[in-house]
């Protein structure tokens, strides 16, 4: 849930707006980040492992639809864990985000695949009865829904710090 900060009033310091600001950018990234894990281990949990562990694509299909989507999941996990440390936000969110920027080096990997992989999941629906089925079993959201998700995460992430 959404806190209410208030409102700055004119008494209030530079640093107080900051911290107010801080706050609520950290909450906002508390929310999305664990609407975002979710949808990375609905990805793994549900497409990913079943579909390896049932043989509806081949190992390296696998690796094109889901390249490093697990890795993925990992490192977002952690920057959710370390967002919801008890502290100073502002701290902690310049403290998360520059202990994990190194990692969103993952996602250049993952997005440099993402059309590749669209296509062979396209592809493998096409010449696979069994991966169809599977596929309309999962009912809700499509794959192909969920794997744009890492693109759209990364395009957002700037927008926290404005």
């Amino acid at each position: 849930m959404m806190q209410d900060f208030g409102q700055a009033t004119g008494k209030d310091t530079i640093g107080d707006k900051w911290q107010v600001k801080a706050a609520y950018v950290c909450e906002e990234w508390i929310k999305t980040q664990q609407t975002y894990v979710a949808d990375l281990r609905l990805i793994c949990d549900e497409y990913a492992t079943p579909i390896a562990a049932h043989g509806l694509l081949s190992p390296t299909d696998c690796s094109r639809v889901f390249g490093n989507i697990s890795e993925l999941l990992g490192c977002d996990e952690q920057v959710l864990a370390a967002l919801q440390q008890e502290g100073e936000r502002i701290a902690i969110i310049s403290g998360t985000f520059l202990k994990m920027a190194p990692f969103y080096k993952l996602y250049s990997e993952y997005c440099r695949k993402y059309e590749d992989g669209l296509c062979t999941l396209q592809g493998c629906k096409r010449s696979s009865s069994k991966l169809q089925s599977f596929l309309k079993t999962k009912a809700g959201v499509a794959l192909e829904s969920l794997l744009i998700k890492p693109v759209q995460r990364l395009l957002k992430l700037p927008l926290f710090f404005r």
